[in-house]
């Protein structure tokens, strides 16, 4: 039987607790009447009531004193203890049975005396008090009793009364021996009726324990002032020790389980008397945790309508309560994933709306849960394109199967009630409510995806148009093996390779690098910084023709994978051009410089040698480096500004300056690069030293004016001449 099986505290359990109280009670009881009657037998032997000689009488009495004696000190000591009950049965017997030997020897009666009719009483009550073996053996020992005193009467020790023929003696001896056979057997009827009555009442007491026990944990009783008299548990198992508990009211028991206005209310009950069902209470378990048990109770009267006090039983819930807490707690979960799941939820029956969330409401357009309850659902959904039937189908199928199925997502196309078109994908499944079976569909608005994804169709298409029409070329290559994953047809016409040729190869298979060289840079500028932009490589084509690509190579990641992005464009005509422009800018011989923002920007040999200034150091150097003062510079800006702003070109001559502060007469040419936006570009300079020409040019005038004089000093000087002559 577990722990809770309604035993006595500290006892034996039910039926067998009641017997065993029947029997120490009769003990005592027994041992009792052994004590009165041998203080009795003392008394009445003690005085003159008996009419004997004074030395039997003195001797008999002091027998029944000491058996007086010994059945109160066993009455006081050992009876009390149940281990140690038998025993002291036991030995107030063998005291009664000497004490009666002695009376039948000391009074010189023999078998005749009446003491021996008590040696029956013994065989009757034995079984029941010590058990039946032990019972047989003091049978015996009275009847050797018995019979040793027929001897001692035959052999002439006792007299006896007169009997010549013997046959007195005998009947008497016969007498008792058959009085102690009927005594053994009336004890061993009583014995076994009080074994039966005992299984019965055990086998009732299982029975009421086994079905208690389906209902409660323990089983309780108090008395009229409520304090506990009576715990069936063995252990702790209402959480508080039954030492804890016996001989204390609920309210004096400290952490009991209940708060102080439970409690004034629980004492109000018992003072009125009422019963009281489940009584929750909450203890601390071990380790701290909380523990619930629930207690119910009746009061008890007797057949007179006294109040002798409670009896009830207790169960401990914890399992229970720690279940109801957690559905509670799943519940407020449910009900706040419900209230706040950015998916839009329906709780429906019958097509009829039993709840919404937040996110249905505005899928729907329903400005609050009120105006949605108890619509049909069915309104929502659009009826040209069969959405409608299909979902009233779905529900009607859903409705038919158990608790937990649910149907496959399908698509529908739904109506708000502002008429907006929703394409939503829809799920549905069957759950309990509590108060029924319902149906919670959950939704995903796909209106905005599908529109995103038909916009990324599209660009995707145009993306590909774009890649295939592109004039620049276009590849896609694996960075980790360098092999080209996708060419647009550009790169087939510009590198003579067919796309078909070029998938799944590199670009050192096909060999359109000029230099090894040309790909490591590239790559480690890629490696460096994620991207290589204006980069100019030589290739080399199919047909082994060289040519020049201007490329930008960004790094980037798909699917766990890295791969390269070259754009391309040919540069070839353009690089010669621009070669050839070089070489026309590096071998003119007259100084040409390109300025912006007040800065130059390009300056060819021949004006970097005019102003005196080695290869390459003018660019960067500010425009006033090439004048003589500051203020020159901003008078030849005031000059010709509003002129070059106009996109009109200039031509001055100027005196300038070298790097080493000596000047020179310069001849300048300006124009803006744009002349459509010159404020917005750079401008062009030719720039050529007049210096040593208008030096000639002077001296030639001179001598044109000398020989000018000459000639009209020669003409004067003949026409003189003339006149004279």
């Amino acid at each position: 039987m577990p722990e809770s099986a309604f035993g006595a505290t500290g006892g034996p359990l039910g039926a067998d607790r009641v017997a065993e109280d029947f029997r120490t009670e009769l003990s005592r009881k027994f041992i009792g009447a052994v004590m009165v009657l041998g203080a009795a037998g003392a008394i009445l032997f003690g005085g003159a009531a008996v009419v004997a000689p004074l030395w039997p009488r003195v001797l008999v009495s002091a027998g029944c004193a000491a058996l007086a004696l010994l059945a109160a000190w066993l009455q006081r000591g050992p009876v009390r203890a149940p281990l140690a009950k038998r025993s002291a049965v036991l030995v107030a017997a063998s005291g009664v049975i000497c004490v009666a030997t002695l009376s039948a020897i000391a009074l010189d009666l023999g078998v005749h005396s009446m003491g021996l009719t008590v040696l029956t009483l013994l065989a009757c009550l034995m079984p029941v008090l010590v058990g039946v073996r032990r019972a047989v053996w003091l049978v015996v020992v009275c009847a050797v009793a018995v019979v040793a005193l027929a001897l001692s009467e035959r052999a002439g020790w006792i007299t006896g009364l007169p009997d010549p023929t013997g046959y007195l003696m005998l009947l008497r001896t016969v007498t008792h021996l058959l009085m102690l056979a009927a005594g053994c057997a009336a004890g061993l009827i009583l014995a076994r009726a009080v074994t039966r009555a005992g299984a019965r009442a055990r086998s009732r007491e299982q029975r009421f324990a086994g079905l208690l026990a389906v209902a409660a944990d323990w089983y309780w009783e108090m008395d009229a002032s409520f304090r506990f008299t009576h715990l069936s548990e063995h252990a702790a198992g209402s959480g508080l020790r039954a030492t804890r508990r016996i001989g204390k009211a609920p309210w004096e028991i400290e952490n009991f389980g209940l708060d102080a206005l439970a409690m004034d209310a629980h004492r109000a009950d018992l003072e009125s008397h009422q019963p009281f069902v489940d009584l929750l209470l909450q203890r601390a378990g071990p380790g701290g945790r909380p523990h619930w048990y629930t207690v119910s109770g009746r009061p008890r009267f007797d057949g007179r309508g006294m109040f002798l006090g409670y009896w009830g039983v207790g169960r401990d819930v914890t399992t229970e309560r720690q279940a109801e807490l957690a559905r509670v707690a799943t519940e407020a979960r449910y009900r706040e994933l419900f209230a706040r799941s950015p998916s839009p939820l329906v709780l429906h029956r019958a097509t009829r709306v039993l709840d919404a969330n937040d996110a249905a409401l505005a899928l729907f357009g329903v400005p609050d849960v009120a105006a949605v309850i108890g619509r049909d659902l069915l309104e929502f959904y659009d009826e040209s394109d069969g959405s409608r039937q299909k979902a009233a189908e779905r529900a009607r199928a859903l409705e038919g199967q158990e608790v937990g199925e649910s149907t496959p997502p399908h698509q529908f196309i739904l109506r708000n009630l502002r008429g907006r078109r929703i394409v939503a994908q829809a799920t549905s499944v069957k759950i309990d409510t509590g108060d029924g079976a319902a149906i919670l569909s959950i939704y995903h608005d796909q209106t905005e995806h599908l529109r995103a994804e038909a916009a990324r169709m599209r660009s995707e298409a145009l993306m590909t148009h774009l890649v295939a029409t592109s004039p620049d070329v276009i590849a896609l290559t694996d960075l980790a093996t360098g092999r080209y994953v996708m060419v647009n047809d550009a790169f087939s016409r510009v590198t003579g390779w067919s796309r078909g040729e070029v998938l799944g190869k590199t670009a050192l298979d096909l060999g359109l690098y000029a230099g090894i060289e040309e790909r490591q840079r590239l790559l480690q500028k890629v490696a460096q910084q994620g991207a290589a932009r204006d980069h100019q490589i030589a290739c080399i084509d199919r047909h082994g023709r060289a040519f020049s690509l201007l490329v930008s190579v960004v790094r980037f990641e798909l699917e766990g994978r890295d791969y390269l992005v070259l754009n391309g464009r040919d540069v070839t005509d353009q690089e010669r051009e621009r070669l050839e422009r070089e070489a026309i800018l590096l071998n003119a011989s007259i100084g040409i410089a390109l300025t912006r923002d007040q800065t130059f920007h390009l300056a060819n040999p021949c004006f970097e040698q005019m102003f005196g200034w080695p290869d390459g150091t003018l660019i960067g150097q500010p425009g006033a480096c090439v004048w003589p003062s500051v203020e020159d510079y901003q008078a030849m800006g005031r000059e010709v500004g509003p002129v070059l702003a106009r996109g009109e070109p200039i031509e001055v001559e100027r005196v300038v300056a070298r790097r080493d502060g000596s000047t020179f007469l310069c001849r300048l040419l300006g124009r803006a690069v744009d002349p459509n936006h010159p404020s917005k570009g750079a401008t062009i300079w030719i720039a050529e030293d007049v210096t040593e020409r208008r030096q000639v040019e002077q001296a030639l005038a001179r001598a044109r004016d000398d020989a000018e004089a000459a000639n009209r000093a020669k003409s004067a000087f003949l026409a003189n001449t003339s006149h004279e002559i």
